[in-house]
């Protein structure tokens, strides 16, 4: 499996993110890899898929991951957002990709449903 075709999921009802291995079918129904039989409601889980692309650390990107752009000039914060065709940082024009981590030097620093008061300042 590539790293882009992993997922992590936030699961409303429990406030924390599913421990297990997740994995998605053709129709995008996601599944606990070791419990292929237990579908994951859409209502209550929201699914955030990997970039495929790593910060400046290492650490895998995921949809909802936080990121702060560590080299200079730049001094931003921004969430990792799906626009429906590419990744994008926050709500700005930037596309995300190998190019935009290293020049901006990415570093993930929370998650959006773990840590939203980083985006708040």
């Amino acid at each position: 499996m590539s790293d882009r075709d992993k997922f992590r999921v936030w699961c409303e009802n429990k406030n924390e993110y599913e421990t297990h291995e997740v994995v998605a079918d053709q129709d995008g129904r996601l599944y606990h890899h070791a419990r292929m039989s237990q579908t994951l409601r859409k209502d209550t889980h929201i699914r955030e898929q990997c970039t495929g692309l790593k910060d400046k650390n290492g650490t895998l990107i995921f949809e909802g991951d936080i990121v702060k752009a560590t080299d200079q000039p730049y001094c931003f914060v921004k969430q990792i957002h799906w626009n429906g065709r590419w990744y994008q940082l926050g709500n700005s024009d930037i596309v995300l990709c190998n190019m935009e981590v290293d020049s901006y030097g990415l570093k993930i620093i929370g998650k959006v449903h773990l840590n939203p008061e980083l985006l708040e300042a």
